[in-house]
């Protein structure tokens, strides 16, 4: 079985990015490691056209690094093609099964009315009005967080579009599968949602694939 992609379906997500650490003594997965090639396919999903990129980086070569992210992140600018997904595929074969700390992350693109009133964006949505008439509003926080799975989020709101969008940063670990970056995607979207609709709960974060 394949290593599976993320699929956007019935989610706000454009974009996916999973950094594997991989923690191995392998010499054929440390060979793979340092190779320098970067990997980029475009495929298929129920969300429309997607592309996934995949490369190792890091002073070691230890990370794992894969994009993925709908046509519509690049806004109209598509990256260049330079394999097959099944090429792309075949080599992300090769390390299911390692051990690795997992840094995921995903940008969410809302429209305003699906925000709700009761959620941090819109309670965090301040404005400020001086004697002078001038207005200003706080448009683009950035939150950290320790000893939770949800290490960091971010947003912006886009006022002449009436969007926000959502930045998302989740850390676990455990071993890689076939699964690994579709259930980084369904924590991020899981976690984009509750968030969105001011229902997460730290005692309840989302520790799947920790």
């Amino acid at each position: 079985m394949a290593v599976l992609l993320p699929q956007f379906k019935d989610t706000a997500c454009q974009m996916l990015t999973v950094c594997a650490q991989i923690e191995t003594d392998d010499p054929r997965v440390r060979k793979l490691l340092a190779e320098t090639v970067i990997r980029t396919a475009y495929y298929r999903p129920p969300g429309g056209t997607a592309y996934v990129r995949a490369c190792t980086f890091g002073e070691l070569g230890e990370h794992l690094h894969v994009d993925c992210a709908l046509r519509s992140y690049f806004s109209g600018l598509k990256p260049q093609v330079t394999h097959r997904k099944a090429d792309v595929l075949e080599w992300l074969e090769a390390f299911v099964g390692q051990q690795a700390q997992i840094r995921s992350a995903g940008v969410f693109v809302l429209s305003e009315g699906e925000v709700s009133p009761k959620s941090l964006f819109a309670r965090m949505m301040l404005e400020f009005k001086a004697e002078d008439g001038v207005v200003a509003r706080l448009t683009h926080v950035g939150l950290s967080f320790e000893d939770l799975p949800l290490t960091r989020v971010s947003w912006s709101w886009e006022t002449a579009d009436q969007k926000l969008i959502v930045s998302l940063e989740v850390r676990s670990s455990g071993t890689l599968d076939q699964d690994y970056l579709e259930r980084a995607s369904r924590v991020l979207a899981r976690t984009s949602k509750a968030l969105v609709e001011g229902s997460y709960d730290v005692s309840e974060a989302d520790h799947e694939g920790s």
